[in-house]
């Protein structure tokens, strides 16, 4: 018999084996059908979902998973591209915010459509509509436990969206 520790150790390794594959599937499949790489649009999903779709830079690599020069790498990146732009933080003159732009909410919005249907076209033949809703809740639960105060609320019930947040 296995004790907990054993099954937690066990679901970790299935986990971080089934998160690598993912994006490695989903990536393949969204490669040069969509104007953002699946980093892109994190990061702008993360600006979006922003106050005044907006947010200090320095702030960015705790929103998401990607380190201070990965962020700078991304962001550099859909700034050269027009799909966002920095301006100096009024409060703070040192600080500098990055906004999307009306070009970057259209890419997003493009994205989702394939992004969307590349998610669904995995994980719909894996999973019951039953066993979706819990493992939902039981990722929620780590990411409630690893962010201390997640911008993006995870677990709050909200309308089916068709297309990110405007």
């Amino acid at each position: 018999m296995s004790s907990k520790n054993d099954e937690l150790l066990d679901a970790w390794a299935s986990f971080f084996v089934a998160h690598g594959l993912s994006i490695k599937t989903i990536e393949d499949d969204l490669r040069g059908k969509t104007p953002l790489s699946l980093e892109e649009y994190d990061v702008l999903l993360v600006i979006s979902r922003a106050p005044e779709g907006k947010m200090r830079l320095s702030n960015l690599a705790s929103e998401t998973v990607f380190t201070r020069s990965g962020i700078t790498r991304i962001t550099n990146r859909l700034g050269a591209r027009g799909l966002l732009s920095r301006e100096s933080c009024r409060e703070d003159k040192r600080g500098t915010l990055a906004t999307i732009t009306p070009a970057g909410k259209d890419a997003m919005r493009s994205t989702w459509k394939l992004y969307s249907r590349s998610i669904i076209s995995l994980f719909e033949p894996c999973f019951t509509h039953s066993e979706a809703q819990q493992l939902s809740g039981l990722l929620r639960k780590v990411i409630n436990r690893t962010r201390n105060h997640p911008l993006i609320q995870i677990g709050t019930k909200r309308k089916k969206q068709k297309s990110p947040p405007k």
